[in-house]
């Protein structure tokens, strides 16, 4: 199933499998393959009684990695229709770490080492993170947080959410964890 999705013609039809099967993870796949743009802010009038001539909408726009600026604003604009302008106020780009690097290979190690069942994948992340700011000084980065979650523990429908928490036990496994990565690694 999840190499039908890498293949144009069966990603469709693959990734309606998923979603039917995973409804509370249809978002994050959803972005995982696909560029997204998110209404976050809209303002229009100044009073209630009068037909503002103007409104404006904030889109948060998440691009995949292979699309730029251009690309993206090609794919976006058909879909507002006509008449609408298009100013982009911030752009960072998409950003990809390789994974055969010295840091990877300790995290994972790492991670083994406290769990050694444990499987290290790299994940494309939907959302946004600090980890641009470092590649444009030519430092890789990845957002390695380790936890060990309880089977159900529902992590990814509360990352952001106003209840936004995880256990002590998945905490003091990955403080464990990262603390042995980076005593480690900097010890070499």
């Amino acid at each position: 199933m999840l190499s039908a999705l890498l293949h144009r013609a069966t990603h469709d039809w693959a990734l309606g499998q998923l979603i039917a099967h995973d409804e509370k993870r249809a978002r994050t796949l959803i972005s995982m393959f696909h560029n997204t743009a998110t209404p976050t802010q809209m303002s229009a009038g100044h009073a209630p009684n009068v037909i503002p001539s103007t409104a404006e909408a904030v889109l948060d726009g998440r691009l995949l990695p292979g699309f730029d600026r251009e690309s993206f604003l090609a794919e976006l604009k058909p879909l507002l229709g006509e008449g609408i302008e298009v100013e982009v106020m911030e752009y960072g780009g998409p950003l990809e770490t390789p994974v055969n690097t010295p840091l990877f290979a300790a995290m994972a190690a790492g991670l083994r080492r406290h769990d050694p069942d444990a499987i290290v994948l790299p994940y494309l992340l939907a959302g946004a993170t600090d980890a641009k700011f470092a590649a444009r000084l030519g430092i890789k980065t990845y957002g390695f947080s380790p936890l060990r979650l309880a089977p159900g523990e529902p992590f990814s429908e509360l990352i952001h959410g106003h209840d936004e928490r995880v256990s002590v036990q998945a905490l003091a496994f990955g403080v464990q964890v990262l603390y042995d990565v980076v005593r480690d690694f900097t010890s070499r």
